[in-house]
């Protein structure tokens, strides 16, 4: 089982000193598409960084059948259809973290995600609004696209159809959600507005605990999927005109007020990969992606994510896990 866990992520030690490092809670991810790494597989790297000591749990879940008319019970008491088998996959537990666990399933799809908070109604309201249905759904959701999903795509689309349904009972959070083809950024609000982006081929997105999703072209269904709702609701909500003059950004719709400032921990990833250098506080918020000064290798991106300069290391005293996940087409599905 471990062999099998490492060959599919490379894992890091991540030692860091105390007296040094500032403490910053949150997580921190590196995607990378295939264009842009040296041997054509798209790479994920991700930080899990959490308050307090804890125990990571690695597993192997194999494949699973079940009768008709079996059901998923949901953690909130929702409950769905089960389906017929299940896939296999690697899982890094997190126990008694709803939302920290990692996944890599048989078929190379592997999902992480990262906290990203929202200017939606608290849980309470969206309740009775009908938004979060049956006590919504939130850690499952992970699972749930490694149990069912063969690709990256069916993967969002997974997860779209069950925010939809149920409704997202955390504040916010984006997913990275990646096959050794494409990798997908999906958003989820608090309730039953979703966006999804694929990350450009050629590309390096670094992924700090903000929505970075700016604008959003739903004509173009290869690289954008997202609630049907998604701009009516924000109009309805006031908070978006689109009499206004400016196009529909997702990130300055949907975002806490508290992230308007610029994010210095991206600015420092980008800095990282980029062959120019930009200044802090950048002038207007980055594009999605940037184009990285050689092409990216496991090394390259585990030398991002066990970053320790000050101020605001990417790695730090509360990084509890680090990984890097090397999806390769034409590779045995055991590796």
């Amino acid at each position: 089982m471990c062999r099998l866990f490492l060959t599919a992520a490379t894992v890091l030690a991540l030692t860091v000193s105390l007296s040094q490092q500032l403490q910053v809670r949150g997580c921190y991810a590196v995607v990378v598409g295939r264009s842009a790494s040296a041997d054509g597989s798209v790479l994920v790297g991700h930080n899990e960084q959490n308050g307090g000591r804890r125990i990571l749990n690695w597993r192997r879940v194999p494949r699973r059948q079940y009768p008709d008319g079996a059901v998923v019970r949901l953690r909130r008491g929702g409950s769905l259809p089960q389906v017929p088998e299940t896939w296999a996959f690697l899982w890094t537990e997190n126990p008694g973290l709803e939302n920290s666990d990692a996944y890599v399933n048989e078929w190379g799809v592997a999902v992480v995600s990262d906290g990203c908070p929202s200017r939606e109604d608290g849980y309470d309201a969206l309740v009775q609004r009908g938004e979060i249905r049956q006590g919504g759904i939130g850690y499952m959701l992970r699972r749930l696209v490694a149990e069912r999903a063969r690709t990256a795509h069916q993967g969002v689309e997974l997860a779209g159809q069950l925010v939809e349904q149920f409704g997202y009972y955390d504040s916010g959070r984006t997913y990275v959600i990646a096959d050794s083809t494409e990798a997908w950024l999906f958003a989820a609000v608090r309730g039953r507005r979703w966006v999804a982006q694929r990350v450009p081929d050629n590309v390096v997105v670094i992924l700090p605990n903000i929505y970075i999703i700016g604008q959003v072209d739903l004509e173009d269904s290869k690289n954008f999927l997202a609630s049907p709702d998604l701009i009516d609701y924000a109009t309805q909500r006031g908070w978006f005109d689109p009499k206004g003059g400016q196009p529909f950004s997702f990130r300055n719709v949907y975002r806490a007020d508290r992230q308007n400032a610029p994010d210095i921990r991206r600015w420092r990833g980008r800095n990282l990969v980029a062959a120019r250098q930009s200044s802090w506080p950048p002038n207007q918020p980055p594009p999605l992606g940037i184009l990285p000064k050689t092409m990216m290798t496991v090394a390259a991106v585990a030398a991002i994510i066990r970053n320790t300069e000050t101020p605001n290391p990417l790695s730090n005293p509360v990084t509890q896990e680090g990984a890097v996940f090397q999806l390769r087409s034409g590779m045995p599905s055991g590796i």
